[in-house]
């Protein structure tokens, strides 16, 4: 896959053509373009060569190990934020598939990022008016964050296709509601967003090939989830392994701890309740899927790593989880 997709990259840093990827010359529609593009860019700044292909997972995994950082800072404060940064950065499943010159890294990306959007915008207060004299203001917090998760979902889909959505939603949704906050997820014509995203993307490969989107939606995505036609079948215990190893030490940790877990799910602590439903929901239906490969689940390792400085930051010095 590495050098396949290493000389989609080549070719579109060639030909100039960073949105319908093309594979020795022929049209290669297996994937959508924003992986590709990037490392595409990376190549014609950089150089054909091993470094720029790989660049685009790098960043990509940095800039996610920020964002869990900035999530557990936000939440807990500093000292939790660098842990959970370093963390999420270090876990072996994210670091392999950082390295490696496929989607998985970029995507998972994006699903966090329309993750924790959603989360805001469940949790987001309501606006209050200001005091005069300025009435006509309004104080609360941002109110688009719906639509900066769809944008998200959007960027997800133009990099692997519409696994992007189901993460996110799976994720998010049960959550949403239990606050009796569904309307949030969609509030604003949200889901415009992701249009204004995937649209342009898929007039000019439909241009390029008519049936690409008959190709994209049941072969690509309705036979991986629903029939082993790709020949990826595995049991429904595939993934309990795949989270324990690839994970470390962040699976254990809740394994450890889940006294403490049950303890504050049961006191209605959010933040607790939000992490586990985005681990656990995902990861029943991915388990419940025919296709399954182990850069399925990157986009649930965060969970884990917040879940795991939750119970660091929160365990006093010495005390056992």
């Amino acid at each position: 896959d590495e050098g396949r997709n290493a000389e989609a990259m080549r070719e579109m840093s060639v030909s100039g053509d960073y949105f319908v990827p093309h594979f020795n010359g022929l049209l290669f529609l297996d994937k959508p373009f924003l992986y590709f593009a990037a490392g595409g860019l990376a190549m014609k700044v950089f150089g054909v060569n091993e470094v720029a292909a790989r660049l685009p997972g790098v960043l990509c995994t940095i800039l996610l190990a920020c964002g869990v950082g900035a999530v557990a800072r936000r939440w807990w404060g500093r000292r939790a934020g660098v842990l959970a940064g370093i963390a999420a950065a270090a876990a072996p499943l994210p670091l392999v598939y950082s390295q490696m010159v496929i989607f998985d890294a970029m995507l998972t990306l994006w699903i966090c990022a329309a993750v924790a959007a959603l989360y805001l915008a469940v949790e987001r207060e309501p606006a209050t008016p200001a005091p005069a004299p300025c009435a006509d203001d309004q104080r609360g917090s941002f109110r688009y964050w719906s639509a900066v998760a769809w944008a998200a979902m959007g960027l997800g889909v133009v990099t692997k296709g519409p696994v992007a959505l189901l993460v996110p939603l799976a994720a998010v949704l049960p959550w949403a509601l239990w606050r009796r906050r569904a309307g949030r997820l969609v509030e604003r014509g949200a889901p415009l967003a992701l249009l204004v995203v995937i649209v342009p993307w898929v007039f000019l490969v439909s241009r390029a090939d008519p049936h690409f989107l008959r190709y994209a939606l049941v072969t690509e995505t309705w036979s991986r989830l629903t029939s082993n036609e790709l020949k990826r079948d595995a049991p429904a215990w595939y993934y309990l392994p795949v989270v324990l190893f690839g994970a470390l030490p962040w699976s254990v940790a809740p394994l450890a701890g889940w006294r403490r877990i049950a303890a504050a799910w049961r006191a209605r602590e959010s933040a607790v309740r939000f992490l586990v439903l985005w681990f656990v929901v995902p990861f029943l239906l991915f388990s419940g899927m025919h296709s399954k490969r182990a850069h399925y689940i990157l986009a649930l390792v965060p969970a884990l790593v917040l879940l795991s400085i939750w119970l660091w930051v929160g365990t006093p010095r010495g005390e056992r989880l």
